[in-house]
C-alpha cells in the first residue's frame, strides 16, 4: 500500500545519479551511471519551473487544456450506455497525432513524454507539465510540493523477496526511491543488479510500451488456413502484445469459412470453430454476426463480414486506426494473393504489419508493412533474414499450482475432460519427480501419407528403445501423440459423423498395431483416449521401465494444455509446425521436425552466432548433425536404411550411411582394438577412438566381421537414441547448441523489432 506522508520534497528532485554518487562514496565502488533518465530530468525541470517563474504559484491552481468527450452508443455492444460528456485534460502526441488523456496515462508513459518535452519534441504549457508531473508522482495537483510518496513497510519487504532480474518497472522505482531515502539497505551486489534492471526495463521493452500504447486500438486479422497454425500465431502475437504491456483494446477480425482441406469442411471444421480453442471466452457457436466482447483481455472479436457491416454503417467500432497486425498470412493463397494487397483498406487501418511464424519462407508470405493507398509491402529485411519468431509468455500465472491449472483447464473446457486429465496423469510428479518420461508427437502425418508417418514413428519408437536401453533408464516412456495417422480425406465422403470417426479409428488401430509389431510387440503398448480415459489413465500408471507406451489422442488439445504438456516433457518432442518448434526452442532447447518439415535445417551461425562459437560449440556442424538425424524422419531415408541393416548385407548398410553422413557409435567396451592392423585395410573409413565416419565409398573390404560388429552395435534406431541422449547431457556439444538455440529464441524478438520499424515509418512521415 502507498500512503502519503506530510514531509515536503524540497531535495526530492535529487537525480539517480545524485544518488549513486553517494553510495559510491560510501562504499568505494568503482562504477558510475550517468543520470539522464526521464524521471530525474523531469525532476529538474519541476525544478525550475517552481523556483523560477513567478507565476508558479498560480499555475497549479489553474485549468489544463479542456475537451468534451462523450462515450459514442454502441448498438448491440455492451458498452451501448450513453455517458454523460466529462471535462478531461487532454493534449495532442506530435507523432501520431492522437489526443492523449493525462489521467490514463502509465508511469512510463508520463516519463516518456515529460521526456519528449524537454526535448521541444512536445508543447506543453506550464500549467500542463505540472499537471503531467502530479501524475507521475501520484497525488493530486492541488497538493503537489507537500506530500512524498511512501511504501508501506510490509510491503515493501514482499518486494525485496521477488529477484531483482523479474521486478517490473514499478517495484524497481520503488525500491530506487527507498534506497536513496536511505529506508531500504542493500548490499552492493544487490545495489548494482538493481540500477542494472532499471536501466535494461528502459532501453529494452519501454520503448515499444511506449510507442504501443499511444494507441488506443489496434486490429489483429486472422485469415482462414488449414489447421491451427496460422491462427495460433496470430494469437501468439496478441498474447506478446499484452506481455509488452499494451494496455489499449485488441478487435480481432476473422475471416470467415473453410480451407481448402476437404477433410475441414466435412467435419465443418470452419475458422470460427478453431478459434474457440484459441481465444478464451470466445464463443464460435454464436456466429459470425456476433461482436464478442471480452472484457477481461481487453478483446473484441469478430468476423470480418461483421466489420466491414459496422464500417458501412459509419460505427465508431469500424473507425480507421493507425496500427493493424498479422501473425501469420500466406500471401500466394489463392484467396488471399490479391486480398493481401488491400488489407489496410479493408481493415481500416494506416498501416498494416504482418509478421511471420518461425523460418517463414518470404515466397509464402513476406515480412513487413503495408499502407493504405499502397498495393505493394515494405518488406523487412531484418525480420526476414533472421527468420525469428515470437516470444511466449508463461502457460500459467506465478503461483499457480498444476492442480489448480487442471482445474481451470477442466471448468474452461469441459468436453475435453478425458484429454485433460490423461495429460495431468503423464506430467503428474508424485514427490516432486514425475513417474514416467515423455515426447510428445504432434503434425506426424502433415503433408506426407499415413505410410510414410507410420514408417517415422516406427524411427522413433526404435530411437527411444535404445535411449532407455544404452543410458538404462528407470522409467518408462510415454508419447503422447496428437492427431490421427489415418488420411480422413478417404473419409470426406461420410456424411454422418460418427460413421466417419469410427472409420478413421479403425484405420488408425491398424497403423499403431503395425508400429508395434515392427518394433518390439512386448515393450511398446498403444492406447486411445476416447470416452473410455480411465483406461488410458490406467496404462500411464502401470507403464513399466522398459516399456514404451504410445497414448493418442485423436482429438486436438485445448492450446493452454497443449502447450503445458510440450513445455513439461522431458525428452525433445517431434512436430512439424513452426509455431510448436518456436515454444520447444525457447522452454526446452531441443526438439525433432516430423511430417513435411523432416530433414529441415536447424539454425546455424547465420542466425544464432558468432559470438563465442569457437571456444562454446561449432555451432555449424551441430546444426548439420541436428539435420541430419532430422533426415530419418523420412520413410524412404529410414526405410531404405532399415532394410540395408536387416540384409545382413553390411557393405550395403555402411554405404546408406556415408549418403546421410552418419556417425557411427562403436560399442562401449571398444571392440575396434582386437582387429590390429585390419582397420588400415577398410579404406575410405575414418576410425577415432569412439566412431567410425563414412568419408568415402568404401571399396572392396578385408574385414567382413568388423563392419559386421559395427552394424550390430549400429542399428538404424541407434542414431535416434544417441541424439536424444547427447541432446539430454547440457555438457555435450549437442546440448551446449540447444542452450545456445533457447537462449536466442528467448532473447530475440521479431514483434519488438517490426513495431520499431513502424515507429519509423510514422516518424518519418
Amino acid at each position: 500500500m502507498i500512503t502519503h506522508t506530510g514531509k515536503k520534497i524540497e531535495n526530492k528532485a535529487q537525480s539517480v545519479a545524485n544518488g549513486i554518487s553517494q553510495k559510491k562514496t560510501s562504499e568505494e565502488l568503482s562504477f558510475q551511471f550517468k543520470n539522464n533518465r526521464p524521471e530525474a530530468i523531469a525532476q529538474r525541470r519541476f525544478q525550475e519551473i517552481v523556483n523560477n517563474s513567478s507565476q508558479s504559484k498560480q499555475a497549479v491552481q489553474l485549468k489544463s487544456n479542456v475537451y468534451p468527450h462523450t462515450n459514442h452508443t454502441h448498438s448491440g455492444s455492451k458498452r451501448g450506455k450513453h455517458l454523460d460528456s466529462t471535462v478531461i485534460q487532454r493534449f495532442l502526441d506530435p507523432v501520431t497525432d492522437q489526443e492523449i488523456e493525462i489521467d490514463t496515462l502509465t508511469p512510463v508513459l508520463v516519463n516518456h513524454y515529460i521526456e519528449m518535452e524537454r526535448e521541444g519534441k512536445l508543447q506543453l504549457e506550464t500549467h500542463d507539465f505540472i499537471r503531467l508531473y502530479a501524475k507521475k508522482l501520484g497525488i493530486p495537483v492541488e497538493e503537489l510540493g507537500q506530500h512524498q510518496v511512501e511504501i508501506d513497510a510490509r510491503e515493501l519487504h514482499q518486494m525485496t523477496q521477488t529477484p531483482i532480474a523479474e521486478m517490473d518497472q514499478e517495484e524497481v522505482s520503488l525500491l530506487i526511491q527507498n534506497e536513496r531515502e536511505g529506508k531500504l539497505k542493500l548490499s552492493t551486489q544487490e545495489f548494482i543488479e538493481l540500477y542494472q534492471r532499471d536501466l535494461d526495463l528502459h532501453s529494452k521493452q519501454n520503448v515499444v510500451y511506449i510507442f504501443l500504447n499511444r494507441f488506443p486500438i489496434i486490429r489483429i486479422f486472422i485469415p482462414v488456413a488449414q489447421g491451427t497454425g496460422h491462427q495460433s500465431a496470430s494469437m501468439a502475437l496478441v498474447e506478446r502484445i499484452k506481455a509488452l504491456g499494451y494496455r489499449g483494446r485488441i478487435q480481432i477480425i476473422y475471416q470467415e469459412g473453410f480451407s481448402r482441406l476437404a477433410e475441414e469442411k466435412a467435419k465443418g471444421v470452419d475458422n470460427r470453430s478453431k478459434l474457440g480453442l484459441l481465444i478464451p471466452g470466445f464463443d464460435p457457436q454464436k456466429g459470425p454476426e456476433a461482436v464478442q466482447e471480452i472484457d477481461a483481455l481487453g478483446f473484441e472479436v469478430m468476423s470480418e463480414g461483421q466489420f466491414t457491416k459496422l464500417k458501412e454503417g459509419d460505427d465508431p467500432r469500424a473507425a480507421q486506426v493507425p496500427l493493424g497486425f498479422t501473425g501469420a498470412i500466406d500471401d500466394r493463397h489463392p484467396e488471399l494473393k490479391d486480398k493481401s494487397k488491400t488489407i489496410p483498406e479493408q481493415l481500416g487501418v494506416k498501416h498494416f504489419q504482418q509478421f511471420q511464424p518461425l523460418d517463414w519462407h518470404p515466397d509464402d508470405g513476406r515480412r513487413g508493412v503495408r499502407t493504405a493507398g499502397n498495393p505493394d509491402i515494405a518488406p523487412s529485411v531484418s525480420l526476414e533474414t533472421s527468420r525469428l519468431g515470437y516470444v511466449y509468455p508463461a502457460i500459467k500465472p506465478p503461483g499457480m499450482s498444476d492442480d489448480a491449472f487442471f482445474m481451470q483447464e477442466l471448468h474452461d473446457n469441459p468436453g475435453f475432460k478425458g484429454e485433460i486429465q490423461a495429460v495431468k496423469q503423464i506430467l503428474a510428479a508424485p514427490g516432486g519427480r514425475m513417474a514416467v518420461h515423455s515426447m510428445a508427437v504432434y503434425g506426424a502425418t502433415t503433408g506426407v501419407h499415413s505410410q510414410q508417418a507410420v514408417v517415422s514413428m516406427i524411427a522413433l519408437v526404435e530411437g527411444i528403445m535404445h535411449a532407455q536401453d544404452k543410458a538404462k533408464m528407470e522409467k518408462g516412456v510415454v508419447i503422447p501423440f496428437i492427431g490421427s495417422l489415418a488420411d480422413p480425406a478417404k473419409y470426406a465422403h461420410e456424411e454422418d459423423p460418427g460413421s466417419r470417426a469410427k472409420a478413421i479409428q479403425q484405420e488408425d488401430d491398424s497403423h499403431f498395431g503395425k508400429i508395434q509389431a515392427e518394433t518390439n510387440d512386448k515393450r511398446v503398448k498403444i492406447v486411445t483416449v476416447g470416452a473410455d480415459f480411465e483406461v488410458a489413465i490406467k496404462a500411464i500408471q502401470e507403464v513399466q521401465k522398459n516399456e514404451v507406451l504410445i497414448i493418442q489422442f485423436p482429438k486436438k488439445l485445448p492450446k493452454k494444455v497443449f502447450d503445458f504438456l510440450f513445455a513439461r516433457t522431458t525428452l525433445p518432442n517431434a512436430s512439424e509446425g513452426a509455431n510448436t518448434v518456436d515454444k520447444d526452442r525457447q522452454r526446452k532447447g531441443a526438439y525433432l521436425r516430423v511430417g513435411k518439415s523432416a530433414g529441415k535445417d536447424y539454425p546455424g551461425r547465420d542466425q544464432i552466432g558468432p559470438h563465442g562459437v569457437e571456444h562454446d560449440v561449432n555451432i555449424d556442424e551441430q546444426a548439420a548433425k541436428s539435420t541430419r538425424i532430422s533426415e530419418l524422419f523420412k520413410a524412404e531415408v529410414y526405410g531404405r536404411l532399415k532394410e540395408a541393416y536387416q540384409s545382413n548385407e553390411p557393405v550395403k548398410y555402411f554405404f546408406e550411411l556415408y549418403q546421410l553422413d552418419l556417425e557411427v557409435y562403436l560399442p562401449p567396451d571398444d571392440r575396434l582394438t582386437q582387429y590390429g592392423s585390419d582397420k588400415k585395410q577398410i579404406e575410405g573409413v575414418s576410425i577415432t577412438k569412439k566412431t567410425v565416419k563414412i568419408k568415402g565409398l568404401p571399396k572392396p573390404i578385408q574385414t567382413p566381421k568388423l563392419l559386421h560388429d559395427m552394424a550390430i552395435a549400429n542399428p538404424p534406431g541407434s542414431f535416434l537414441g544417441e541424439f536424444i541422449l547427447e541432446s539430454m547431457n547440457p555438457e555435450s556439444p549437442l546440448g551446449r547448441y540447444f542452450s545456445r538455440v533457447k537462449h536466442f529464441s528467448q532473447t530475440h524478438d521479431q514483434v519488438q523489432i517490426g513495431i520499431a520499424e513502424i515507429e519509423r515509418i510514422l516518424n518519418t512521415q
